[in-house]
């Protein structure tokens, strides 16, 4: 009895070691929300994301390509977005990981409030091969590799483009 005791001890404290790494490597941080681009443009576009590096550098290049465009650019937090209203937003633009099999809670809430046609997502997962369990939503998959990140901005940006103006 002791050894299982022992045993038992021993396996809850190896699951307790791994679950609290693997939460250290893959959970995201909360980015400071911000503004871009022309203020007073009645063409605004949201863009709500999760903190990571490449999420940062994602949000990063698409700024720079929309800035040019006389765009007004909302940038919040993943967890704030079910404050914003869908119709006040030409595009709305929502990167996030793709855990347990489904995007963030906060995200889906949003998507239920309103007119999905003017949202993108851009969903990371492990493989990259992974998008939201909701197939009407317009998802870029991707893993989170520098390596493609130019492309999959590119993709973004024309499916901003193809967005009919409100």
């Amino acid at each position: 009895m002791k050894k299982f005791l022992i045993g038992f001890l021993i396996g809850v404290a190896g699951l307790a070691i791994f679950m609290t790494i693997y939460m250290m490597m893959y959970s995201q941080g909360v980015i400071e929300p911000f503004e871009a681009g022309e203020k007073a443009s009645s063409e605004k576009v949201l863009i709500a994301s999760q903190g990571s590096e490449y999420k940062n550098m994602f949000v990063k290049k698409i700024i720079e390509k929309l800035k040019n465009d006389s765009l007004f650019i909302k940038v919040i937090d993943v967890t704030e977005i079910e404050k914003e209203n869908i119709d006040d937003f030409k595009a709305v633009l929502i990167i996030n990981s793709i855990e347990m099999y489904d995007m963030q809670e906060n995200a889906k809430g949003f998507l239920s409030s309103g007119n999905i046609d003017k949202v993108i997502m851009v969903a990371t997962s492990g493989n990259g091969s992974m998008g939201p369990k909701d197939n009407s939503i317009d998802a870029v998959t991707t893993a989170s590799s520098i390596e493609t990140i130019d492309q999959k901005v590119q993709e973004v940006i024309k499916k901003i483009g193809d967005i009919d103006a409100y």
